[in-house]
């Protein structure tokens, strides 16, 4: 009976008890109000700045995300277009150079497309159109050597050794024709040219002027003066020393001069064999940095090197060119650009006026 009343008793307790939390609880969410309510007017004011600002520097920074994607389609869409221009100009040169007959391919004719099977790429290896600094590419890709992310940590003529282009630089040629053929095909395929004038000079320069280069000048060199039939005293013809550019340009256009030429002076028609090859880029000297970046791009290399581009935006080159070709008779300029006329017309370069 006690037990019973116990119990009687306890439920009345436990019930005011519950009643009491239920109040405290009311008034501190109360209270919790009244003290955020009574937050000074400049409280207040700050308050709504701050999320005001915030909000819109997130619509800032939202804009600014939308103009850089706007930015970077705009300068994809100009750039392809660029590129399909360049196709269109060599796709009808070619047609009206061929009488619109397409040209059988045979092995020999592609003994200047580097091939490379990971990349899936072909690409026409034109000495003095930034040609090392595509190999350097090529290379880190293939090989990928430790802690080697840029052109600029590779020696130049570590490329241009035997055996790293015996490793590294197949060429097409190398191939069987089906083989050939499924390249061609398949393969992503680029080339970078250069004013042929432009690039005559500065190989010029580079093998009789600039580096010493004692092959070249014993063996061009010596050429020169043998086929020109000038008088040079003795030690020069013996060595190959002091070839002007005169003599050069007199050398090149001579009928008798061995063909095909050094790949340094070879014309692109012949390097790179732009009727037979249908070229997804062709990129420029003259636009080298945007070109490169594009083609490292389509390459799917982009983020793996670190290319800061602005390596190509002046030529030395063209400060000495046009008093050089100056000294050249115009029946040898003449015959000069007559021996060049595919180079110009195919990659849309406007003859020079000096």
């Amino acid at each position: 009976m006690s037990n019973i009343m116990s119990m009687a008793i306890s439920r009345p307790k436990m019930a005011l008890l519950g009643l009491m939390c239920v109040i405290g609880t009311v008034a501190f969410l109360t209270f919790t109000q009244i003290l955020t309510d009574s937050r000074t007017p400049s409280a207040k004011l700050s308050h709504h700045i701050v999320m005001d600002y915030s909000m819109k520097e997130n619509h800032k920074k939202t804009r600014v995300s939308n103009n850089r994607v706007v930015q970077v389609q705009d300068y994809w869409e100009l750039m392809e277009k660029k590129m399909n221009n360049r196709r269109k100009l060599i796709e009808s040169s070619c047609k009206e150079i061929h009488h619109n007959n397409k040209r059988p391919i045979h092995p020999l004719m592609f003994t200047n497309i580097v091939v490379n099977d990971k990349l899936k790429i072909l690409y026409c290896k034109v000495p003095k159109v930034a040609c090392s600094n595509w190999l350097k590419v090529l290379y880190i890709m293939s090989a990928e050597p430790n802690n080697i992310t840029s052109i600029d940590q590779i020696e130049t003529k570590f490329v241009h050794e035997k055996d790293t282009t015996k490793k590294y630089f197949p060429t097409l040629d190398m191939y069987s024709k089906p083989e050939i053929e499924y390249r061609l095909h398949n393969y992503l395929k680029f080339a970078f040219v250069r004013n042929p004038f432009e690039r005559i000079f500065s190989a010029y320069m580079n093998k009789f002027v600039n580096i010493r280069n004692d092959y070249f000048r014993r063996k061009y060199g010596t050429e020169v003066y043998d086929l020109i039939d000038e008088d040079v005293p003795l030690e020069d013809r013996l060595s190959g020393e002091n070839v002007t550019f005169r003599q050069f340009a007199k050398y090149l256009v001579h009928p008798r001069v061995k063909r095909p030429f050094n790949e340094h002076w070879q014309q692109y028609s012949e390097l790179c064999r732009p009727c037979a090859i249908q070229y997804d880029i062709v990129g420029k000297y003259e636009t080298m940095d945007t070109d490169m970046k594009y083609t490292l791009k389509r390459m799917g290399v982009e983020e793996k090197l670190n290319y800061t581009g602005h390596r190509y935006s002046f030529s030395s080159t063209q400060e000495q060119m046009g008093a050089a070709y100056k000294t050249i008779p115009i029946e040898d300029l003449k015959k000069l650009m007559h021996l060049y006329i595919l180079d110009f017309t195919l990659f849309g370069y406007n003859s020079p006026i000096w």
